[in-house]
């Protein structure tokens, strides 16, 4: 077979299965009307069809630049009641078959792309982006690294950043080069105002698991540099990558860090005991100056001052990179035994792993580390997360354990006022219709903890709850930055909430990596929001299904499924739904959102006036309730107000006159400054 370099396009139609399934004449006219626009515009731009299966379509072209406009000529076609249609492209090396098909990495690529453009969206690979003229690079979105199903690496990605019909208009350029001209010269400055994001000038550091001289010295080592990382993560003139990302890394793989995860500095060391006290050799290195080191201190302590060198180590590189440091090398709290420091060191480990046994576990060693070293500060604070997340997890003792994560994050904050995750576990506590309490602990724990990405989160989730979904999506994005390697699903479905569904499903496409209840949730959620009932079906599948999915809620989704693919499988399913929310109230919000979406907004209404009769006030339904565009029916109807009156929202953004993002819409057909209750 000859190999060649290629711009290989491929193209889809969206809902093809769900429309055969109501309309088999109506889908076949639909795919004919696509293959007929694929044809004519691959004739039009030098491509050649090398593949028709059903509804897709592959083609190829001797250029980066003849397939980009192949593909926007493409969707401009289509975008007045045409077929929807999903585009991906990618330049790569190809291998032709005697009968003229395309097969290798570079046709794989571009099948996988397509599969995470948004409906009638484009989204291509930096292969294709980089051999394009300038012009045209301005009217592209970098979306980032995603990680493709089946793939070992990553691509950045980019879409489009404008809207189809002046893009589309590149295939003019040899014939009218003076109004094209005056087009891209106008986007172009839009985009670079409101599209390309500056530079950060606040540089990130990683710091990576330091090493131990003896295996008994492991977790010592480790848990020092995760100290490094907590405070490092107060310093205001530095950034600092998350754990769960940098932790991923080891010494030997410095370029590797600073090209993952974006990092100019990497800080590494080694522990090993000498003369009976612990030394660590502590050092800063700029990645991109070819790993020259920039700041290197070995520091002497006892075991028992553990916190003190991590300490110095944190001032040490804020002084490197900032030139400044706001970290108190003789903090109050820095001396703990070596057993408490132990203690502590494994219980964050279990807390941060967040399963119940594991959390248990956590509990027990840290209440030891508090009992070995009552001003310990951190100790206290990892305490009373654990026991506010297994609280969450064991209903039964739900209140037994949020009593003690009060008197626990309470201690912590006496003993060093500015804990930032104490503050946070805080807002935790706080009741659910405390909006202004909660808001105030965690703006106060990003003021003292600018770059912790866990602290950014929990922000971010709050804002989202109150309405706010542009505030959150700067702090995920924040967050997303300082642990790119998370799953990020909260930010999938903001960007989902906002409308950016290619960069939603991109995000998503990376989450799918990880294995998990939460991940196989978005996913078959989002399936269905594209109509995607054979890619949710497939989910549903017990051998794809994480091994800890509920049953039940199995069952739930899949007559969820069912209901919205047939109009007969409704009834059943609204029922299934109302007696799941009755039997466990905890899910009242997904209730009243399917039974909405499933087409019966007054028996959604009814549920939740029924549930918030019987809570009172433990019961508030959150701002995003319906933010995703699915859901917007919901969001529509006047009754959604007094969801966000009885959960104290309305009160709230009347009381400080910041309305949240959906009030602005146009098409409500309510007035939120209007509205009584």
């Amino acid at each position: 077979m000859d190999r060649k370099l290629a711009a290989i396009v491929s193209v889809d139609m969206v809902g093809y299965s769900s429309l055969s399934e109501k309309d088999e004449n109506a889908a076949i006219a639909s795919v004919d009307q696509v293959r007929a626009a694929v044809m004519a515009l691959c004739l039009t731009h030098q491509g050649r069809l090398f593949n028709k299966a059903g509804d897709g379509f592959m083609a190829e072209f001797g250029s980066a630049l003849s397939a980009v406009r192949f593909a926007t000529a493409l969707l401009r076609r289509l975008s007045h009641g045409g077929p929807a249609v999903r585009i991906g492209a990618h330049l790569g090396e190809v291998r032709t078959t005697p009968d003229g098909d395309l097969l290798g990495h570079g046709v794989n690529v571009a099948a996988r792309l397509m599969q995470l453009a948004a409906p009638r969206g484009l989204l291509l690979s930096e292969a294709v982006r980089r051999p394009l003229p300038q012009r045209v690079q301005r009217l592209l979105r970098a979306q980032g690294p995603v990680q493709l199903d089946k793939m070992s690496g990553t691509v950045n990605v980019h879409g489009l950043a404008g809207k189809v019909g002046l893009i589309a208009r590149l295939r003019l350029a040899r014939r009218r080069p003076w109004a094209l001209a005056l087009g891209l010269g106008t986007v172009a400055a839009v985009a670079a105002v409101s599209v390309w994001p500056r530079p950060d000038p606040i540089p990130l550091v990683a710091v990576l698991p330091f090493e131990a001289a003896t295996s008994d010295m492991a977790a010592t080592a480790q848990g020092l540099a995760d100290d490094v990382i907590t405070s490092l993560a107060s310093e205001p003139g530095l950034r600092v990558a998350a754990r769960a990302s940098s932790f991923q890394f080891t010494g030997e793989r410095r370029r590797e860090v600073g090209r993952m995860l974006r990092a100019r500095y990497v800080l590494d060391g080694a522990v090993r005991l000498a003369d009976g006290r612990w030394s660590v050799n502590a050092q800063l290195s700029e990645v991109g100056r070819g790993s020259s080191v920039v700041w290197s201190e070995t520091v002497l302590a006892e075991p028992g001052m553990a916190g003190l060198a991590q300490r110095q180590i944190a001032a040490g590189v804020a002084q490197a990179i900032a030139g400044s440091t706001r970290t108190s090398v003789a903090a109050a709290a820095s001396s703990a035994s070596e057993e408490a420091l132990e203690l502590y060191y494994a219980g964050r480990e279990g807390r941060l792993r967040r399963g119940v046994y594991d959390l248990e576990q956590a509990i027990a060693l840290l209440t030891r580390a508090t009992d070995a070293a009552p001003g310990f500060d951190r100790a206290w604070a990892e305490l009373a997360g654990a026991q506010l997340i297994l609280a969450d997890l064991r209903p039964a003792d739900a209140e037994a354990l949020r009593l003690a994560a009060a008197e626990n994050a309470a201690q912590a904050l006496r003993l060093n006022p500015e804990n930032a995750y104490a503050m946070a576990v805080k807002a935790g506590l706080e009741p659910p219709q405390a909006w202004a309490a909660r808001r105030a602990w965690l703006d106060q724990a990003v003021r003292l903890a600018p770059s912790d990405a866990q602290v950014l989160r929990a922000r971010a989730r709050l804002l989202s709850q109150m309405g706010y979904l542009h505030a959150a999506l700067e702090d995920l994005l924040a967050a997303q930055a300082l642990d790119p390697l998370d799953a990020q699903l909260l930010l999938a479905w903001t960007r989902e909430a906002l409308g950016r569904r290619t960069e939603a499903r991109a995000g998503l496409a990376r989450a799918a990596q990880r294995q998990g209840r939460a991940v196989w949730n978005t996913r078959f959620l989002f399936a269905l929001f594209d109509g995607d009932h054979a890619g949710a079906a497939a989910l549903l599948d017990p051998r794809v299904r994480p091994s800890e999915t509920d049953e039940r809620m199995a069952g739930l989704f899949a007559a969820t499924a069912a209901g919205l693919r047939a109009r007969s499988q409704r009834a059943e399913a609204i029922a299934s739904w109302r007696a799941a929310a009755e039997r466990d109230p905890a899910l009242t919000d997904d209730a009243v959102l399917m039974i909405s979406w499933l087409g019966d907004r007054d028996a959604a209404f009814a549920l939740a006036d029924r549930q918030m009769a019987a809570q009172g006030e433990a019961l508030a339904f959150p701002a995003d309730l319906a933010a995703a565009p699915a859901f917007r029916d919901l969001l529509h109807d006047p009754r959604y107000l007094q969801l966000m009156a009885h959960s104290g929202l309305l009160g709230y953004w009347r009381q400080t006159g910041i309305w949240p993002d959906f009030c602005s819409d146009p098409r409500l057909p309510y007035a939120c400054d209007g509205a009584t209750g």
